[in-house]
């Protein structure tokens, strides 16, 4: 159950649920709970300040999962919440989570194991509610990243976890490895890699380059999107979906597969080879590029329907007469 501020306060004191409530350190508030046999500890941070929206946020867990949130706009506070599972009660105990400022004016949120080993099946998740920052990194190992409602420039590393945003303001560079990135109504560039997984990025209004190996690529732009997009995918497809304002010259190639561009009103010219096509747009624009290996490529004009509940269609919609 959620504490109140008034009862954070209250330091040393425990309840029937074996909450201990620590006093607040540098104007952090520290929960520690120590729920019994099961070893679970839960930690929450908060800090206070007027000047804390152009500031860069930092989060890095080498175990587990990291939630970043925005906080409602009248809301000044960082609140960290970690979620903590140990080998045994002492161990939950030692574990400490931490939130310093660096001289950069980074805050720096992370966790420390005890004598800083973590034990092979221990693992922590941690939430974070921020209000709008300038600019956000995010570091996991054996763990998955999610952002909503998030903004500012945006650097997510993941290994062994997926990467899932909805709603973002801002540039957002990523590397995942071993998962799968999800991407949703994000109003600026996005650019990254992935290796054993794919990547759907939905409702992207800037430039797009993204780069899989051994996962598919599927990117719905924003219908005011002129592009460019350049996706490169090995031992699988790439998909693209472009409104009418989508601009420049297009070139899309297989080694291994099926090129097809359903793009009706807007190609000036095309040229054609076994597996490759150059297409000239009606309006001048940057260059875009579609290369995949084993897999399809298929660009298509965007859908009437959400595209959340659009299904692949083995068949192109007629043009209209």
């Amino acid at each position: 159950m959620e504490k109140s501020t008034s009862e954070k306060d209250k330091s040393s004191e425990s309840n029937a649920d074996g909450v201990r409530l620590i006093q607040a350190l540098d104007s952090l508030d520290l929960v520690d709970s120590e729920l019994g046999e099961a070893a679970w500890m839960s930690c929450v941070t908060e800090r206070v300040g007027a000047d804390i929206a152009d500031e860069w946020y930092a989060f890095t867990n080498e175990a587990g999962d990291v939630e970043v949130v925005r906080a409602g706009e009248e809301n000044a506070k960082v609140r960290v919440k970690a979620t903590i599972k140990a080998e045994n009660k002492e161990r939950a105990g030692k574990t400490k989570l931490s939130a310093e400022r660096e001289a950069d004016g980074t805050l720096v949120v992370e966790i420390h194991w005890p004598d800083g080993e973590r034990k092979a099946f221990e693992s922590a998740s941690i939430k974070v509610e921020v209000p709008q920052t300038s600019a956000l990194r995010v570091n996991t190992g054996n763990g998955s990243v999610k952002l909503s409602n998030t903004s500012g420039e945006t650097l997510l590393s993941v290994n062994n976890g997926s990467i899932n945003v909805r709603g973002h303001e801002g540039p957002i560079s990523f590397e995942v490895t071993n998962g799968k990135t999800e991407m949703r109504d994000v109003r600026g560039s996005v650019g990254g890699r992935a290796i054993n997984g794919g990547a759907t990025l939905t409702g992207v209004s800037g430039e797009v380059t993204v780069e899989c190996t051994n996962g598919p690529i599927d990117i719905r732009l924003s219908a005011d999107n002129k592009g460019p997009v350049k996706a490169k995918t090995s031992n699988a497809g790439v998909s693209l979906a472009v409104g009418k304002v989508f601009a420049g010259e297009l070139r899309a190639s297989t080694a291994n597969g099926e090129v097809r561009i359903e793009l009706p009103g807007l190609i000036k010219s095309m040229k054609e080879d076994h597996r490759a096509r150059v297409v000239e747009l009606m309006t001048d624009g940057d260059q875009s590029e579609l290369t995949a290996s084993n897999g399809d490529v298929k660009v298509k004009l965007i859908e009437d329907a959400p595209a959340s509940s659009d299904k692949p269609s083995e068949k192109s919609e007629p043009a209209k007469k």
